[in-house]
């Protein structure tokens, strides 16, 4: 529940790493850039968070939950699986072309979402 994410997250100290599960760190604004130095990272799971942007290097498979402030994420063509559930409906609207190897989208109880921005995902 601190500001701070511990100092084993900033540097890159565990090259094995495959699943890192993140829940209620309500106070965290922004992922530390060295969660993208870990080279085995492969599913990251943020659940219930306050984050405000996600702008790292992502592994082939991202799961937001109930993580409502965000409503933007940067660029990431190489991943592949990506499972919305309980986030603001502007997330939607944010992927699409830069999510270019996308191939498998799961979008689950998403209030307020009148439709689904299909001209973001015609090269599908």
């Amino acid at each position: 529940m601190g500001w701070d994410f511990p100092t084993w997250m900033c540097v890159p100290s565990l090259p094995n790493l495959e699943q890192l599960e993140l829940e209620n760190c309500k106070e965290i604004r922004q992922l530390p850039a060295a969660i993208e130095q870990f080279p085995g990272l492969r599913f990251l799971n943020l659940k219930r968070m306050s984050l405000k942007s996600l702008d790292i290097g992502l592994p082939a498979t991202l799961q937001i939950v109930d993580c409502k402030i965000l409503v933007d994420i940067a660029s990431f063509p190489s991943l592949q699986h990506l499972y919305l559930e309980k986030i603001d409906h502007k997330l939607v609207s944010s992927i699409g072309r830069s999510f270019t190897s996308l191939t498998k989208l799961l979008l689950k109880h998403v209030e307020e979402l009148d439709y689904f921005p299909l001209k973001n995902f015609l090269y599908l």
